[in-house]
């Protein structure tokens, strides 16, 4: 394939390339080629941002000590210590993924954000008895790929255990 049917095969995918490649068509093929690794790589990764130093931003002392309770408490299930995945997300382990797509990534386990009005629990929705376990949960709201609550206090903290150690079960399979 020339450089001018690539960019044609490249265009119908929708992407958004000049007509021509000028005069130094290579560069501009390792420019398109790079654009599309970023697009398709995962933006929430592990860093090394201090989960403490997460915690300790947190204003709200009720929403500040359910985090720390609720990191307690993944911690215990999955063995594994809190680490921060992007800005905002204390995550436990890591998991590769695959869609059918083909695309594949890595996420953590488990894990959880403290936003303005929640508090998103990430992962949960892998364990068997999801559904069953939800109903038993208490006050809570589900996302796409998300369980909200908006206190510790209104969710039953055994449930909430089952449903990350079922979730945790089947991604360790």
């Amino acid at each position: 394939m020339n450089h001018h049917e690539l960019h044609q095969s490249l265009a119908k995918l929708c992407l958004d390339l000049p007509h021509d490649f000028g005069k130094n068509p290579g560069a501009r093929l390792k420019d398109t080629y790079r654009r599309l690794a970023r697009m398709s790589e995962n933006k929430t990764k592990p860093t090394q941002a201090n989960v403490a130093n997460y915690f300790a931003g947190i204003k709200d002392d009720i929403r500040r000590k359910d985090c720390e309770t609720l990191a307690r408490l993944m911690t215990k299930v999955t063995k594994e210590k809190p680490r921060m995945w992007g800005t905002s997300i204390v995550g436990f382990g890591s998991h590769r993924y695959k869609y059918e797509s083909g695309r594949e990534g890595e996420t953590c386990l488990v894990g959880f954000s403290s936003r303005k009005s929640d508090i998103s629990i990430y992962g949960l929705r892998s364990a068997r008895d999801h559904a069953a376990l939800l109903s038993q949960l208490g006050k809570h709201k589900t996302g796409k790929g998300c369980l909200y609550i908006r206190t510790m206090s209104d969710v039953d903290p055994k449930v909430l255990e089952r449903l990350i150690a079922g979730s945790v079960a089947e991604k360790r399979i």
